[in-house]
């Protein structure tokens, strides 16, 4: 399990990096999961002198990190920086004619869930209506938490069938007034949705 994952192209690789005679540093991914980056120096004797340091954590860190910054710690939703680069991307199509649509959600009465049964109850019904989003979706589609008890959707691929936005936000009103079982709480809540359609 120590050995590279792409061993099967492993001495090939490290037989032309040598016989390049410059310094450079590659990393490896073992089989075991471990990191492994390796600094190569020529020598002018012909030799070469390599230092290989374990950076598994450090890249760990690195991918948690980036993922914190395009997430909501909660729910573990895309947050507001990846909506945002999410319709970026999506505004060269709606140019050439295929719309999306940006629902903007806002739960209603959720204050009251948290001034009366406590914030962790709170967020678990905010993870709760993360689920139930999640699954009314396509892979194309986009959920995201904004901040506090607003989420936003972005709705991809209308073309022409531009009912399709406001059949969505119906079935959204629909699940999210459905009761939410946490625990020993029934809780009910509605949602208010804005639409925006591009282009």
């Amino acid at each position: 399990g120590n050995c590279p994952e792409n061993s099967k192209n492993f001495v090939e690789d490290r037989t032309r990096q040598i016989l390049a005679r410059e310094a450079h540093t590659t990393e490896m991914q073992l089989l075991k999961g471990r990191i492994i980056s390796v600094f190569s120096q020529p020598m002018s004797n012909g030799g070469w002198v390599e230092r290989h340091s374990d950076v598994t954590e450090k890249r760990r860190a690195e991918k948690q990190l980036e993922y914190l910054a395009h997430h909501d710690p909660l729910t573990e939703l895309p947050n507001r920086v990846q909506l945002r680069a999410f319709i970026e991307q999506n505004l060269p199509y709606a140019q050439r004619g295929s719309a999306f649509a940006v629902h903007c959600l806002d739960l209603d009465h959720f204050k009251n869930v948290n001034d009366t049964l406590g914030h962790p109850v709170g967020d678990a019904l905010l993870r709760a209506v993360a689920d139930r989003l999640r699954k009314l979706l396509r892979e194309t589609d986009l959920v995201t938490r904004t901040g506090g008890d607003e989420f936003s959707i972005v709705q991809t691929g209308l073309d022409a069938d531009l009912l399709a936005p406001a059949s969505l936000a119906e079935r959204v009103i629909e699940v999210i007034s459905a009761p939410f079982n946490l625990g020993d709480h029934e809780i009910v809540i509605g949602t208010s949705v804005g639409i925006a359609i591009a282009p």
